[in-house]
Order: C-alpha cells, then sequence, then structure tokens
C-alpha cells in the first residue's frame, strides 16, 4: 500500500509581488518628474493609476505571514512595508518557478541568503553559492527607508538602534557609528521578518543569527511589537 505524500503549502503572494514590482516602477517615475508635470494631464492620468496600485498592493498583502506583525511595529509605512515583503519570500519555490522565471529570484530561505539578497553582505561573506545579481538594490533602499521611520519612532528598534550607536561610538566616529547602526538594525529586522514568515508557515528557524550580534542574547521578534 503506497503512502500519500503530504505537500506543503504556501501563501499564493503572486498578486502581492506583481504589485511589488509594479508600484516600485511606478514611485521611481514619480520621484524623478519636475516640479511643472504633475499638472499635466498625462501625469495626473498615472498618478491615479499609482494610487489606485497601492490600493491593490494593501489588498494584496494581507495574504503573507508576516504582515500582521508589520502592522504592530510603531513607524511602519504601509506602502514601503508591503514593497518589502512583495520584493521577498522565504519559503521554497515551486519547480516550475525555477525553470520559467526570467527575472531576478526573490525567495531566501535561509538568514544568510536573505541578507544577501538584500544587499547587506556578499555572498562570499556568507559561504553560499549565489550570484551577485541576487542583490536587489531596490529592496536595500526600500529596507533602510523604512528602518529609518522605526529609529525616529518610538519603536523597540529605537532602543536597539541606539544601543548599537553607542557601541560604535567607542570604536568610530558619529557619522559612521550612525551608519553602522542602521545597518545593524536593518540586519535585525530582516532576521525577524523571516522568522516570522517561516514560523508562520511551519519551516524550521534557528534563533541564532548570522553575521550579526555573535554570541550575544536572542532577541525575539514578538518582543519588537507594540503591546
Amino acid at each position: 500500500m503506497e503512502t500519500a505524500t503530504l505537500v506543503k503549502s504556501y501563501p499564493n503572494t503572486k498578486n502581492l509581488e506583481f504589485y511589488a514590482d509594479y508600484v516600485t516602477k511606478l514611485d521611481s517615475i514619480c520621484e524623478n518628474l519636475p516640479d511643472f508635470a504633475i499638472t499635466l494631464d498625462p501625469v495626473e492620468k498615472m498618478l491615479d493609476a499609482v494610487s489606485m496600485a497601492k490600493a491593490n498592493l494593501l489588498i494584496s498583502v494581507a495574504v503573507h505571514p508576516a504582515w500582521e506583525w508589520c502592522l504592530q511595529i510603531p513607524g511602519n509605512n504601509q506602502v514601503t512595508m508591503a514593497k518589502i515583503l512583495g520584493h521577498l519570500r522565504f519559503w521554497p519555490p515551486e519547480s516550475n518557478e525555477i525553470k520559467q522565471s526570467t527575472e531576478k529570484p526573490r525567495w531566501a530561505h535561509s538568514r544568510a541568503a536573505a541578507l544577501m539578497f538584500c544587499g547587506f553582505g556578499t555572498f562570499e561573506d556568507y559561504d553560499i553559492k549565489r550570484s551577485s545579481k541576487d542583490h536587489n538594490s531596490r529592496l536595500k533602499s526600500l529596507i533602510y527607508d523604512q528602518v529609518k521611520k522605526f529609529v525616529i519612532s518610538e519603536s523597540k528598534y529605537r532602543s536597539f538602534y541606539e544601543s548599537e550607536k553607542t557601541k560604535f561610538l567607542n570604536q568610530i566616529a558619529n557619522e559612521d557609528a550612525h551608519a553602522a547602526a542602521l545597518k545593524s538594525t536593518a540586519m535585525l529586522f530582516i532576521n525577524h521578518l523571516w522568522e516570522v514568515t517561516r514560523t508562520d508557515v511551519g519551516l524550521e528557524i534557528y534563533p541564532i543569527y548570522e553575521n550579526l550580534r555573535p554570541n550575544e542574547e536572542f532577541i525575539n521578534p514578538m518582543n519588537m511589537i507594540q503591546n
């Protein structure tokens, strides 16, 4: 008698990924428009399309396992956060996706792969075989934009940032300490996204940070949300 093979089911985030890419591209175009162009009819229509696309993005992101957690972090920008989640996938791709994909892969099974894909290190740092082309520069920019909002809010990521900056100030100048602390905070946030998502879909996680705060106390992502 044959034993049935159970296939793990993961969230369908194809709409989220589509709108994350679409809104990111539209925002990039809008950022480069001269002020006088805002009143032009074609541009007004494009801005209407941007608003509609963002509305659809916020509808489609609801299926992501980490979305509810993200909403509870003080200082979160919903559109930026939705774009981040749409650019990352922390569960294995389907076999046909690997064969058919012509774009950069957005899946990152391990913490190391996630950090490298977001631009926080190179594949040599993490001893994994991935091309440097896997680095998503837009995603890195989005993560920094969001983390900066955490830092100026009353979030617990701000407390982490300040603690890191104090440590770095003993070694480097103030401006460099700010940048280093911001990077540490971004890396912690990526680790937390990875943990929350994989825990929700039933995949294995390890409470050890890779290339971040080695030998220091594990910080639970649930401790970072508003009580």
